[in-house]
């Protein structure tokens, strides 16, 4: 996606809430780098960064949500 820098997974976690059948992600926050999003799964969520180019960062977010 165009004003991306980069996509960094981090910690992963297992929930005790079973989740959905397919893998869904939800934007968390932002963050001064760019934002943070959860991957939800059936029974685990991970957290992922997304550093972006500060020029493009309400674009990329609309793109986002």
């Amino acid at each position: 996606m165009d004003g991306v820098a980069k996509v960094i997974p981090a910690l992963i976690s297992h929930s005790q809430v079973r989740g959905t059948e397919q893998p869904e992600l939800r934007f968390q926050r932002e963050t001064p780098s760019g934002f943070k999003l959860l991957a939800h799964s059936k029974r685990s969520i991970q957290e992922i960064f997304v550093v972006v180019e500060q020029s493009k960062k309400e674009e990329v977010k609309d793109k986002l949500l």
